[in-house]
């Protein structure tokens, strides 16, 4: 058992050095622009807690991301293109969860997460890394690698999701996949992209793409429906942030239209805007 037990240890330690190595002969990355006297690294690494657990960049980070602008850019892609091995990935699930070590392989996970920070905080200022993102999330054999590029995209637009709704018309099966996935994780332009990409999606010769795309389907009806119901709720934001995209789903809304009828006299001017927009959006725009 102890010969056992040192031949994994010796393992796991021989995959960790080779996993370094892999890491420090990578090139070094282009000088990254700053802001007031801090990098953009520093800035991304300013970030709060939510009431919702979820974490955020300050305001102050978010601020400084955009007054650099496409500025950043070319920093935040580098950073979201740096790939990890398998080899490192394995040596980290060893080492952390199998040996229990307090050692950690050097990934480029924390670069990708600055990266995602990034995007969102820019939003349309990064469109000129859309298509480049959307081909990390159809085409990485790395998955993390894939969530980040997703997860950095949740701010784009409608045409980068017709970007990824192109990948369900690929002959590779597994891009079929992720572009499924990717559309039913973002949920940007419902009504003009994803919900038609989906549903003709349905027809795909494959089961696991039909399944995938019925999942995201059920998804956008939940999220539909879970902000309808938050039309009324105490936070203004809230409320403002729910009639956007209750006014995204468009005609597929209508059965939601007497619940932004019944709001449009909110206290509150933002949300009242949000709302009289959302209304002539599922209406349709020539509606009285």
């Amino acid at each position: 058992m102890k010969r056992k037990s040192r031949t994994v240890i010796v393992g796991a330690a021989a995959l960790a050095v080779a996993s370094l190595g892999v890491w420090l002969s990578r090139p070094g990355s282009p000088p990254e622009p700053s802001y007031r006297g801090e990098t953009l690294s520093a800035w991304l690494e300013d970030r709060r807690a939510t009431p919702r657990r979820s974490v955020v960049l300050s305001d102050e980070a978010v601020a400084a991301v955009r007054a650099l602008g496409p500025k950043a850019v070319p920093t935040l892609l580098n950073w979201l293109r740096s790939s990890d091995s398998s080899v490192s990935r394995k040596a980290n699930i060893v080492l952390e969860r199998g040996l229990k070590l307090p050692v950690r392989v050097p990934t480029n996970e924390d670069k990708r997460m600055r990266a995602m920070y990034g995007f969102r905080a820019l939003g349309p200022a990064a469109r000129s890394a859309f298509s480049a993102l959307v081909a990390i999330a159809l085409n990485s054999p790395d998955e993390w690698q894939r969530g980040d590029a997703i997860n950095a995209l949740t701010e784009s637009d409608a045409e980068t999701m017709r970007l990824l709704a192109g990948g369900l018309k690929s002959p590779d099966r597994e891009v079929r996949l992720r572009a499924a996935f990717a559309l039913a994780c973002i949920r940007i332009a419902p009504d003009a992209v994803c919900l038609p990409a989906l549903e003709g999606a349905l027809n795909d010769p494959d089961t696991g793409v039909r399944g995938e795309a019925a999942k995201g389907i059920a998804l956008f009806h939940q999220q539909l429906k879970a902000c309808a119901d938050r039309l009324d709720h105490r936070d203004a934001e809230v409320r403002a942030s729910a009639a956007r995209v209750v006014g995204g789903y468009r005609s597929r809304a209508r059965a939601f239209l007497p619940a932004l009828e019944a709001a449009v006299r909110d206290s509150d001017p933002e949300v009242c805007d949000a709302i009289a927009e959302a209304i002539q959006q599922v209406r349709g725009r020539g509606s009285p």
